[in-house]
């Protein structure tokens, strides 16, 4: 599968190693471990789908270069949403033949989460990957919670057995990507949840802020390399399914995306977004693309269409 490192490296040897290489331009690099945290609703998933299948087509992750990658993507939470995240992304960004092929054969899916805190369930996972003959340089998991099931998160002894699997996987060659939890309580600012041993065992640590307006995307750690500026996302509605009534789902896109050039940034407005897409043949619809779009119910987002309706001047 892959090639041990040699444990002990002279000066010259040094000199002629790969030089590091990003993974995804600016935001991690290959062969490291990754972490994107933030609350319930903001957008991890979202966010790690795309990079996801970027890395996997060989397409640009909004405008910043990757290294074609065979992915896996193991989900413990989020299971009915994925197949929608993954249309929309295809309907949304127009991957060419060529890369819609890639991305048959370069990602797969697993609803099965290993227990990073076991060796033996680790194993049980690479012997599975062999046995289907599919050899990923990446891996996400999602989430760290249910990768780490019964254990205490905010102990040491059982989050360093977890570190000890995870930076087993990053030896062996692997880029591995873990989403997390942001604690409740922001007094002090964003906090991962849990042992302050699991952010200072990552190459990268990314965190996501949801506001009313956008999604705010901040590297909070890297290792070897200057954090950069945050990135903005706005929220996009994509509808799926001919007639507007079928399944939609919201994708991310940066503020700086000429399809938004003349949208008011500070300020977008996503009911008015469901309300003027002709897509949505009806108010049902709308309401579910709403729904979906904020985490609430259809109740709560049929309110707010009419609510909005009502206060439009009537022509």
């Amino acid at each position: 599968m892959f090639e041990k490192p040699k444990r002990f490296y002279s000066l010259d040897e040094l000199t002629h190693l790969p030089q590091p290489q990003w993974a995804v331009e600016g935001l991690f690099e290959v062969n490291s471990l990754t972490m994107l945290a933030g609350p319930s609703y903001s957008f991890k998933s979202f966010i790690a789908t795309s990079w996801a299948m970027s890395m996997a087509s060989g397409m640009p992750w909004h405008e910043k270069k990757v290294v074609p990658s065979t992915v896996g993507y193991v989900l413990g939470e989020g299971k009915s949403g994925v197949l929608k995240r993954l249309q929309a992304w295809i309907k949304y960004f127009k991957p060419s033949p060529e890369q819609l092929n890639r991305l048959q054969s370069h990602l797969k899916l697993s609803f099965e989460m290993p227990q990073l805190a076991s060796k033996a369930s680790v194993d049980n996972m690479l012997a599975d990957l062999t046995k289907e003959g599919f050899q990923p340089n990446v891996i996400i998991f999602d989430t760290f919670a249910r990768s780490f099931v019964g254990l205490d998160e905010n102990s040491q002894k059982d989050v360093g057995m977890w570190i000890e699997n995870a930076d087993r996987l990053r030896q062996l060659g692997y880029t591995v990507i873990f989403l997390h939890h942001t604690k409740k309580n922001t007094e002090f600012g964003v906090q991962y949840r849990g042992s302050t041993a699991i952010m200072g065992a990552m190459d990268t640590a990314m965190t996501l802020v949801r506001s009313e307006a956008f999604t705010t995307l901040t590297v909070t750690k890297q290792k070897d390399h200057d954090e950069g500026a945050p990135i903005r996302f706005k929220r996009i509605i994509v509808p799926l399914g001919a007639s507007g009534e079928g399944s939609c789902v919201l994708v991310t896109a940066p503020l700086m995306d000429e399809r938004f050039a003349e949208a008011d940034h500070d300020s977008p407005d996503i009911v008015k977004e469901v309300i003027e897409e002709p897509e949505f043949g009806s108010d049902r619809a709308r309401a579910r693309a709403l729904a979906e779009a904020e985490g609430i119910s259809e109740e709560a987002a049929r309110q707010r269409i009419l609510r909005r309706k009502d206060r439009e001047p009537k022509s």
